[in-house]
This record gives C-alpha cells, sequence and structure tokens, in this order.
C-alpha cells in the first residue's frame, strides 16, 4: 500500500502549483521589500546630505562666531533640515541622527550619522520581519577663505536705455521732450535724453540694474566675517572701468551708472573684447587666505545682443555695416572659469521694440543657451521683469558665498 501512494501520480499539478505559487510569492514580496528599502536609502541619503550642506553654509555665513557657538548652531540647523526633508513614517524609523560638527587644520566638517530599522510587508511572512537603515554624510568648508572681489560688468549700450517697462518706454515716447523709446540713444544735437527721463520719473533698464548692483553691494558690506572688495566696469565697445578694485564699498554703491553716450547709433556692444581684456583684468582666483589671493566672483548684466561695426566671429546678421549682430559667445568666458573666476550671467530681458523684430529673429533661439553656458554652473538667471534684478543677483551672491561647501561623504 505505501509503495503505491509513492508511486501515485495523481495530483501531482496541484503540488507543483502549491510549491511555485510559495516560491513566486516570496519572490514577489522580496522585490516590493527591497523597492521600498531602496527608495527610504534614498530619502535618507538625500536628507542627509541636505543636513550636513546646510549645517556648512551656515558656518559659511557666520565664521566669525566663536567655537562653541558655531557648533551648537550647527547641529540645531542639521537637526533642523533633516527633520524637514524626511516624511513622519521615515522619522520613526530612526531614534536620532548622531550629529558632529568639528574643526581641525583649517576646515569645519558636518557629520550626520543614522541607523535604525524599517518593517518589511510582504517578506514577513518567511520570517523577515525588518530590513536594517544605514549611512553617513559629511561636509567640509574652510574656514580662512575670507578674502574676496567681487566684479560688477554692467552692459552699458545703448540698448540698455531703453525704458525699463513697456510703460516706461510708451511714457518716453509720449514725451516731447524725449521722443523715443531710448535715452540717449543717439542724438545729432548732444540732448541729455536720459536726464530728460530721469526728470520725468522714466525708469530705464540700465537704472534697475543700477538698483540691483546697490542691493547686491548691501548685502556684500553687511558680511562682518569677509574682507571684501569690489570693482564696477561697463561694457560697450571695450571695456571701460567704472570704478577701479576698492576696499570701500560705497565707492561702487554710489556710481551712478550711465549709458556710454554715442553721438550716432553705432553698434557698441562687443562681447569678444570686452570679455577677452576683462579676463587680462581680474586674472586667477585665489584660495581667498590672503587679501593677494582673493576668491574671485564676476557678475555680467547684459541683454545678450553683440553689436558692432565689423564682423566677428559671434555676428549671425548684418543689419547696416553699422549693427552686424548676433549674441555671446559662451567660449568667450572659459579661461575666466578655468582660471577658477565664479562667473555670474543675469540675463535682462531684451526688449524688441515694434518694427524691430527682423533684427534679431535669425539668432534668437541661441541667446539664451549661450548666455547659460557662459556662466558657472548654477550661476544664470533670466530676468524676466524688473521685479527678478534684485534676486537674482542675491541668489547668485549666496550661492558664491556657499561655493566652498561641499560634500566628502
Amino acid at each position: 500500500m505505501l509503495r503505491k501512494f509513492w508511486q501515485a501520480e495523481g495530483g501531482n499539478m496541484a503540488i507543483i502549483t502549491a510549491v511555485c505559487a510559495s516560491a513566486l510569492l516570496g519572490a514577489t514580496g522580496a522585490a516590493v521589500d527591497f523597492v521600498r528599502q531602496y527608495d527610504a536609502d534614498t530619502a535618507y541619503a538625500a536628507a542627509a546630505d541636505a543636513a550636513v550642506l546646510s549645517g556648512a553654509a551656515l558656518i559659511r555665513e557666520h565664521i566669525d562666531w566663536s567655537s562653541s557657538k558655531i557648533v551648537k548652531e550647527a547641529k540645531a540647523e542639521v537637526q533642523k533640515s533633516w527633520k524637514a526633508n524626511l516624511t513622519s513614517d521615515l522619522l520613526a524609523n530612526i531614534k536620532k541622527p548622531e550629529i558632529e560638527v568639528s574643526y581641525k587644520g583649517s576646515e569645519w566638517t558636518v557629520a550626520v550619522g543614522y541607523k535604525g530599522e524599517m518593517k518589511t510587508s510582504m517578506l514577513g511572512v518567511i520570517g523577515i520581519k525588518k530590513m536594517a537603515i544605514k549611512g553617513k554624510a559629511v561636509s567640509a568648508v574652510g574656514q580662512n577663505q575670507t578674502h574676496w572681489q567681487f566684479n560688477f560688468a554692467i552692459d552699458t549700450s545703448s540698448s540698455m536705455g531703453i525704458g525699463a517697462t513697456q510703460a516706461d518706454m510708451d511714457n518716453m515716447q509720449a514725451d516731447p521732450s524725449i521722443g523715443c523709446m531710448f535715452a540717449c540713444h543717439y542724438s545729432s544735437t548732444g540732448d541729455d535724453t536720459m536726464g530728460r527721463a530721469r526728470i520725468g520719473g522714466y525708469k530705464l533698464r540700465l537704472d534697475v540694474v543700477d538698483d540691483a548692483v546697490d542691493n547686491t553691494i548691501s548685502i556684500i558690506s553687511a558680511k562682518s566675517s569677509i574682507k571684501p572688495t569690489s570693482a564696477l566696469y561697463g561694457m560697450t565697445n571695450d571695456l571701460t572701468e567704472l570704478v577701479p578694485e576698492t576696499d570701500k564699498l560705497n565707492d561702487v554703491k554710489n556710481h551712478k551708472i550711465e549709458i556710454a553716450y554715442t553721438a550716432i547709433s553705432i553698434g557698441n556692444t562687443n562681447y569678444r573684447a570686452t570679455l577677452e581684456q576683462l579676463t587680462d583684468k581680474i586674472g586667477e582666483a585665489g584660495d581667498g587666505t590672503s587679501a593677494d589671493k582673493p576668491r574671485k566672483v564676476v557678475f555680467i548684466v547684459t541683454d545678450g545682443i553683440h553689436d558692432t561695426t565689423y564682423m566677428e566671429p559671434n555676428v549671425e546678421y548684418v543689419w547696416y555695416a553699422d549693427h552686424q549682430l548676433g549674441t555671446l559667445d559662451p567660449k568667450y568666458c572659459d579661461t575666466m572659469k578655468n582660471d577658477g573666476v565664479l562667473v555670474g550671467v543675469l540675463y535682462v530681458n531684451y526688449i524688441v521694440p515694434a518694427g524691430y523684430e527682423g533684427t534679431i529673429s535669425s539668432y534668437e533661439d541661441k541667446i539664451l543657451p549661450n548666455m547659460k553656458a557662459c556662466a558657472s554652473e548654477g550661476f544664470f538667471y533670466n530676468a524676466t521683469a524688473v521685479k527678478d534684478l534684485k534676486p537674482a543677483l542675491a541668489d547668485m551672491l549666496a550661492k558664491a558665498f556657499n561655493s566652498d561647501v561641499r560634500l566628502t561623504q
């Protein structure tokens, strides 16, 4: 009887199906839980990175604090960031992250270590109730990088004399003392239409750029932990030094930036010439540890239109012999970036007056990509409205200060 039982084949499919189903269920359960663990690990790693960078950025901002205060405040900032970047479910898996803030050599380091367990779902049927969670992130920031050089290269060509908004343009056109959307675009009689625009209360595009530069200088001046210098340049056919490099930042702030007036409307924005001259003027950046080795930043503010009286490699459209047009070739910025200079580019939206659309149509799609490629990574902004200028420059400044904050693990 027993031998017949073992030799019997009836019901084999049911047994095989049951065994396969169990294996398939186990495999499916493992896949589900492993995906959950992967997603959780990714979230914890991102939160840890953000937390240590946040702590290091605070140290960068307040490097003049006492060591004990730096440790206390940085730990609080790390804890705050950690909680802000994780859901309550994920926070429940970690009892408390281990936070370390220490100083060695010339650097502060911020570390976050975490470990815990995550409950499984499907794997519980085969006895695996929990999965381990563990990780660490470390960031560093230099303490002695306190010397900075901030350079503002501002497009002062005729097109920057246009009204800042459409309303300003229309009002200037209607004003009989100006009769043009541009101030000092050109004048055969030498009339000061820029002065008339200001008497009339009309804002020019260059005026709002000037306001944004002044705001940025105020932010820099308020930072007692650094030793900054600044310089101001105008960009037209050539680079003009409006305010030489100085540690008296108010000299830059109080300088009224004017349109580079020309008696006749001739092309006056040459990116090749001005950026080559700017590159030579600024030179290589240092590590910020001494006055002769400052970290260097350039803020280029322009409407992106190259306009010369002769052919250049980046000319795309010849309107007239005196107006050979194109946009910025990003390779003109490469040497500065290779020399360690942080290059910020702020595009001031080019307002095309009615009837002039054809002057940029053949290369309009290259303006933004080329300007973005000129800038250091993350240092390009497109200011589509007047209100965007101040926050754009302020954000680039904050990124510059935090550029030496880095992950080391």
